[in-house]
């Protein structure tokens, strides 16, 4: 076979990909809340009763399509429809899982030990995660929490100097990274250069 048929082979299957994974189920790119994710800011969730979703549908994980004008965009940003959030993937103990787009960033205690998020009150987060730099200071692996809503008045920063207090603003919430959760319940992704 020809390098030339190679490559119009390559360019027919990724087109046949590209039009079955927009044709199946209807997805037109745009995520929808399906509205069956806990609700973290009303709702504490169990990670004990959590399972892994199927992981055979093939239809699992979909790209966002955006445009510019006539050009149509794609960013390395998934949406999970068995957990319906967005994700991106991530090297973990479980290898390379797409693994929420939700960082824990700032702590809920003054000794900096405590992970968790700021957002927006609107924001209905059930995830976060955080990154844990390996001691060779080259790699990384992620891990992820459900998060529970806080009532309590600052948060944490870690500076140069120290673990600073910040006030949490009106119109936003701190929510805290509670049980970790297996990494092997998220979508297992493979990298290809």
């Amino acid at each position: 076979m020809s390098r030339r048929a190679d490559a119009t082979s390559l360019l027919f299957i990724a087109l046949f990909s590209l039009l079955f994974a927009c044709s199946s189920g209807g997805y037109a790119g745009e995520a929808v809340d399906s509205g069956t994710a806990a609700d973290a800011a009303d709702t504490a969730v169990d990670a004990s009763t959590l399972s892994p979703p199927d992981m055979a549908k093939p239809e699992r994980l979909v790209v966002p399509r955006y445009r510019s004008g006539s050009t149509v965009l794609a960013q390395p940003v998934f949406y999970d429809r068995e957990l319906s959030v967005r994700c991106q993937p991530q090297p973990t103990t479980s290898g390379l899982r797409c693994l929420p787009v939700a960082q824990c960033n700032v702590f809920t205690d003054k000794s900096c030990l405590t992970l968790a998020m700021y957002v927006k009150d609107c924001e209905k987060p059930t995830y976060c995660v955080w990154e844990v730099q390996q001691p060779d200071c080259r790699t990384s692996e992620y891990k992820v929490s459900v998060v529970t809503r806080l009532t309590q008045t600052e948060y944490f920063v870690r500076t140069d100097t120290g673990c600073v207090p910040k006030p949490i603003a009106s119109g936003y919430a701190l929510h805290v990274a509670a049980a970790e959760l297996s990494p092997a319940m998220f979508a297992s992704v493979v990298e290809e250069l």
